[in-house]
């Protein structure tokens, strides 16, 4: 496992990027004790130090004159918060009916089964402007659009896993031994259930955090003036060719925490796959085979 660990250095890459984003969200009060509202309106639209601007302000300033590197920082807890939320949310929404549905079965997994078709069957943004429109943008609503996606995703692995686990001789033994459905799920189930569970949620925050940032954008996000990276883009959209940074730092931001993530997940994925293991452990000796043989 060490060595597996050792070897993915684009996972420990990641883990080192989301240690500083997760870093800068929980310090945020103190690296910008000013707030994200505090601006002054001479300092309107500077430029970042590397383009010409002041070290007073890294990053430059928006329209209103406030610092763009104090709402990136306050922004990254928003981004963070309703990614995990929803995600968190969501998951939990599908873990439970996947056991419901593929343990249990019958008319419980054909409800459930024909609302996650009609769900799936929407497009997620056009569901999200009708959700949005109805109840009216917030963060909350915001992450209950988002949960509301989320919980497709680990109720399909859930309930296919519940449908393997209970035709197991090992699942056969304990009933025939008088044991309960519910200690079986718990004590041995769920278990070797969970590793599937956490790469399905791992992988999907970043698509998360894409969902909110687009919502955001279009205007059915986080209303202002709660700092949110998809909002700050799109605030910026209109200063594209002359304030250019307005969009690129949130931009940049959105795209390392993406990354961060996605890398993490992809080592997740690979640490609860004993095949991509086994293909990473041998992919070294294969290659010195080769160098000795030339």
């Amino acid at each position: 496992m060490i060595a597996t660990i050792g070897r993915h250095r684009a996972g420990m890459f990641g883990v080192l990027l989301m240690v500083v984003v997760a870093t800068i969200a929980v310090l945020a009060p103190v690296l910008a004790p000013g707030g994200p509202e505090a601006g002054v309106l001479r300092d309107r639209l500077l430029p970042p130090v590397f383009a010409g601007g002041s070290w007073d302000h890294p990053l430059g300033t928006d329209r209103a004159g406030r610092d763009l590197l104090v709402r990136i920082v306050w922004g990254s807890r928003t981004t963070l918060w309703i990614a995990i939320a929803a995600t968190v949310g969501g998951g939990l929404v599908g873990i439970v009916a996947g056991v419901v549905a593929g343990w249990y079965g019958r008319w419980v997994d054909l409800i459930l089964g024909r609302l996650a078709d009609i769900q799936q069957a929407i497009p997620f943004v056009i569901l999200a402007m009708a959700v949005v429109a109805v109840v009216g943008p917030s963060l909350l609503n915001l992450i209950l659009v988002l949960g509301l996606a989320s919980w497709l995703f680990t109720y399909r692995v859930v309930r296919g896993d519940m449908l393997a686990a209970r035709e197991r001789p090992w699942v056969e033994a304990a009933r025939a031994l008088g044991i309960g459905d519910r200690r079986i799920l718990w004590r041995q189930v769920l278990p070797n259930v969970l590793p599937s569970i956490v790469v399905v949620l791992t992988l999907f925050v970043p698509q998360t955090i894409l969902f909110s940032a687009g919502l955001s954008f279009l205007g059915l996000g986080v209303p202002p003036p709660t700092p949110e990276w998809g909002r700050m883009i799109a605030d910026g959209a209109d200063y594209l060719r002359t304030e250019w940074w307005l969009t690129l730092m949130p931009s940049l931001a959105l795209i390392v925490t993406v990354l961060g993530i996605t890398l993490v997940g992809d080592w997740v994925r690979d640490l609860g796959d004993p095949l991509l293991r086994l293909l990473r452990s041998a992919a070294p000796a294969t290659d010195e085979m080769g160098k000795t043989d030339a």
